[in-house]
Order: structure tokens, then sequence, then C-alpha cells
């Protein structure tokens, strides 16, 4: 849904602007259905609630309660879905790779509801398929990185993001303990 102003040339205001999103209103429903069939699927803990990751909900006013999926193989990667009143979701997978659906959600952009439920099914799907690693790493320059793919080793197709980590916050991440890098497993299937 992209607004021009002939083929190819968006026009500025439209960046700024988010005229239906209701658009987005059926991907909630899509990753409430998601979130129940793993769960009856997976051998996982199932959390709901407000308040489940503080660092995903602070600045996001919600829907409704998210969901907490965690598997109770520790070396599994856990899984938060939050439903935003915009509406849209935002996920954490594993420890602290977080992601919006969809990422903007202008009347610039072209996302859809139907583009990011294919977008979150497909994280989901490698997260559960033990296809999820994150990191933070340090360069030769001494730079913090976060990293995170989402693939199959065996096509080596890696879909990956790397952000750059001030000082302080990779040491506030790297505070609570544990490694800086997670080659997650395969969630467990339910007995």
């Amino acid at each position: 849904m992209s607004e021009s102003d002939g083929p190819g040339i968006t026009l500025p205001d439209a960046y700024s602007r988010v005229t239906n999103p209701r658009r987005f209103a059926p991907l909630q429903i899509v990753a409430a259905e998601l979130l129940d069939q793993l769960s009856t699927r997976f051998d996982v803990a199932r959390a709901e609630g407000y308040h489940l990751d503080p660092e995903l909900e602070a600045s996001l006013e919600l829907a409704r309660p998210g969901v907490k999926l965690t598997p109770r193989d520790a070396s599994s990667a856990p899984l938060v879905v939050v439903f935003s009143a915009f509406p849209g979701l935002h996920a954490r997978f594993g420890r602290w790779c977080l992601n919006a659906f969809p990422v903007c959600g202008c009347d610039a952009c072209t996302e859809t509801a139907e583009g990011e439920a294919e977008r979150l099914n497909s994280m989901i799907d490698n997260l559960t398929s033990g296809r999820f690693r994150e990191a933070i790493q340090t360069d030769a320059a001494g730079d913090k990185w976060l990293e995170s793919a989402f693939g199959s080793q065996g096509e080596s197709v890696w879909r990956s993001s790397r952000s750059r980590l001030d000082a302080e916050g990779a040491q506030k991440l790297l505070a609570e303990g544990g490694p800086s890098s997670y080659v997650w497993k395969a969630w467990a299937a339910r007995s």
C-alpha cells in the first residue's frame, strides 16, 4: 500500500501518516492461533498476562495480555509475543532478539497483514526447529554488536540482523549472566 505521485515516487508526507492501522488487525488473530498451536504441539510452559517482558512492553499501549512460551529444555529459545493497540505485535525471540510486526505501518510502506503473518510464521518455524542463533560480539576495534540469525544451516540460508550496541547497552544485556552467544536447539514435541 504505497501512496505515490507517479511510478516509483512516494510522497514524503506518506511516511509520517497511518490512515488505516486496522489493516493489521488480522495479524493478531493469526498470532493468537499460532501461539495456541505451539502450546499444544511443543513441551513448553505457557504464561499469559501483562508485564511478562517489561522491556518489550515498555513503550507500547497493549491491546490484550501477552503470551510467553518457555521450552522446558533450557537449551531451546523462549518466545514472548505482545499485542499492541496499533494493532500489531512485538516479539522477543530467545534472549535479545526483538522484532515488531509490522516494522512501521505507515502509508508509504508496503507491509500487509498477510506478509507480516508470513514473516512471523517463518521466524517462529526457524526458532522452534533450532535454526536460530544470537550473540553479542566484539569486533577488532572493540565495538559491540548484537547479532541474530534465522535460517537453515543445511541450505546456508540465514536471514540475519546486526545492530551496534554502546558499551553500557552491551553491559546491561550481559549483566543477567549466561553466555554471550547462543545457538538455540529445536523445541521438543509434547508427549
